[in-house]
């Protein structure tokens, strides 16, 4: 059985409105998402709890920080790190309340997205042709000491701190190519940090997206098949954000692959009361 992502609901909508949404559906297990702030928490936490619905994952950071963009781990510069690693801390705080036992971080990016616009300028067009594509993956490639090196830093206090918690940090799925980790980076991890609460966390829509751009090819079996747990959202193209059982992702696959006890989360801002019925049936 599916759990619902508090990220289903309308962006204008009361922090509740997911909760009433996941009982008139039928969903007795959520997932809270990164764009909830404090206060928003601070109505959502107690209703939760007074509700009894479990809730397997909450996706850092939760409560979100004021600001642009939420601090990244992974980050050349200290002082953003330091801010990460508070909000990390805050959010091994909401897991605790809510008896949430895995924690869901993006690490953060390297700085190769110069290309980003005409790449997707090029896929919409048809031309992105292979030589294209492989001069990507090796830019990418050559990044890969430096990502590493930013990804330890970055897991280092994170780790540390979950296993205080008692809590699982699962690393999202890269998408683009300037994602950190990559795929084969998330499995060197994982062998490295061998016995800390560290494990992938799949996302469906994301691998799709970076297999589209002709990255996903020889990626690794670990980033699905040892999964902490699966954003169930869908995607078409270079279109993320889609209901589950509406794009392109081969969902048996998916599925199939996932450990058996690993949380299935459904997760789509756009998805309609019908779609999130049938994606749970």
């Amino acid at each position: 059985m599916p759990a619902l992502s508090s990220f289903c609901r309308a962006r204008d909508a009361a922090p509740t409105a997911f909760l009433d949404r996941a009982d008139r559906l039928g969903f007795t297990v959520v997932a809270l998402d990164a764009t909830l702030d404090e206060r928003a928490l601070g109505v959502l936490v107690p209703t939760l709890l007074a509700a009894g619905l479990e809730t397997v994952a909450v996706e850092a950071p939760c409560p979100r920080p004021p600001g642009r963009r939420p601090p990244h781990l992974a980050s050349d510069d200290r002082e953003e790190r330091v801010a990460a690693v508070r909000a990390l801390e805050a959010t091994l705080r909401t897991a605790g309340a809510l008896g949430a036992r895995i924690v869901v971080v993006r690490l953060g990016r390297l700085a190769l997205d110069a290309e980003r616009a005409a790449i997707v300028r090029a896929f919409a067009r048809r031309e992105l042709d292979d030589e294209r594509i492989e001069r990507l993956v090796e830019t990418r490639r050559k990044a890969s000491p430096r990502a590493l090196d930013l990804a330890r830093f970055a897991l280092d206090p994170a780790l540390d701190r979950a296993a205080a918690a008692g809590v699982t940090v699962a690393v999202g799925t890269a998408g683009g190519w300037s994602d950190i980790p990559s795929a084969a980076e998330l499995a060197a991890l994982v062998d490295e940090f061998a016995g800390a609460p560290l494990a992938p966390w799949y996302d469906a829509a994301r691998a799709h997206i970076r297999q589209a751009l002709g990255l996903g090819r020889g990626r690794p079996a670990l980033e699905l098949e040892r999964a902490a747990g699966a954003w169930l959202t869908d995607a078409a193209g270079l279109r993320g954000d889609l209901p589950w059982g509406t794009g392109e992702v081969d969902r048996a696959a998916v599925l199939a692959a996932l450990p058996a006890a690993a949380p299935r989360v459904l997760r789509s801002s756009i998805a309609t009361d019908d779609e999130l019925a049938a994606a749970r049936a």
